[in-house]
């Protein structure tokens, strides 16, 4: 009787454990499925995604669970974009700013899978986004959230390679706001007594980070 329960113990701990894992396994078959929609606004063909696309790739965002789901989804996009002619960066990395999504990982042909993943544009955003109001002049100093939100930033870097995309999703992310001077944006590590590791500024060439 004990050996019996023992056995059904195992059984049950055995099929929970498979049923995690086929959960959280991310593969290119799941990827190419959820991102065969995209596949016309990258190539230029639509002047807007379909929902079909942006709905996979929200799909994608959320089954992120770790800097290794990044990595992999980030490898299948751009192993399976490039299977078809005409697929092009300068569209393909405007998807999730066109489908309106904060992603968890990079949608580029040009990046690095293997050490930029960890840090996308999608979290730079976030973490970023409180330091607007200061970054325009409407705050006469930055936000708790935006202080916080950089210090996270800069507690994330590991790599130069980290740095340059920080600068780069920073740049980016802060001149789709009407109204943001540097002369403001650049005080923000000092009004925030923090000292960061990438350049908080519009007028930085990020590529010369080193």
């Amino acid at each position: 009787m004990k050996n019996l329960f023992f056995s059904m113990v195992f059984l049950l701990s055995f099929l929970f454990f498979l049923a995690h894992v086929s959960e959280a396994a991310i593969t290119c078959g799941t990827v190419d499925v959820k991102a065969a929609s995209c596949v016309t606004f990258a190539t230029g063909k639509d002047t807007k995604p379909s929902a079909a696309c942006c709905s996979g790739l929200q799909q994608l965002t959320q089954s992120v669970k770790s800097v290794d789901d990044k990595k992999t989804i980030c490898r299948c996009l751009k192993a399976g974009v490039q299977k078809f002619n005409g697929v092009q960066d300068k569209f393909l990395s405007k998807i999730p700013d066109a489908c309106k999504i904060k992603v968890t990982f990079p949608v580029s042909l040009s990046i690095n899978c293997e050490t930029e993943a960890a840090i996308t544009c999608g979290t730079v955003d976030v973490k970023a986004a409180s330091c607007v109001t200061f970054a325009t002049g409407k705050d006469t100093k930055p936000s708790a959230a935006c202080c916080s939100g950089l210090q996270q930033l800069t507690q994330s870097v590991k790599s130069v390679d980290d740095k340059k995309t920080i600068c780069r999703c920073l740049k980016a992310g802060v001149q789709k706001f009407n109204g943001v001077q540097d002369k403001f944006l650049s005080k923000i590590p000092d009004a925030c007594k923090i000292k960061v590791t990438f350049p908080v500024s519009l007028s930085i060439n990020c590529e010369t980070i080193r």
